[in-house]
């Protein structure tokens, strides 16, 4: 079961410098689970090759993936 993202994604237009230009090659899929976390896979997707097999996914019922967002009410 994949785990809840940890931190927040980064912008690449914002932040160009924080992707390599060429996609990295990971050891394992961990550590590209760990990548992509907290980085858009849009800069490399012509770097990526197309994949054909067909997966089948099975959803939980009532299964939030993502902690749902809090809010505070303001200070009066």
């Amino acid at each position: 079961m994949a785990k809840p993202r940890k931190t927040a994604l980064i912008d690449p237009a914002k932040h160009p410098e924080a992707y390599p230009e060429q996609l990295p090659e990971f050891a394992t899929d961990e550590e590209a689970a760990e990548f992509f976390d907290s980085h858009s896979a849009a800069p490399y997707l012509d770097q990526m090759e197309e994949v054909t097999e067909q997966v089948t996914v099975q959803r939980k019922k009532n299964r939030t993936e993502w902690p749902a967002p809090t809010s505070v009410a303001p200070a009066t």
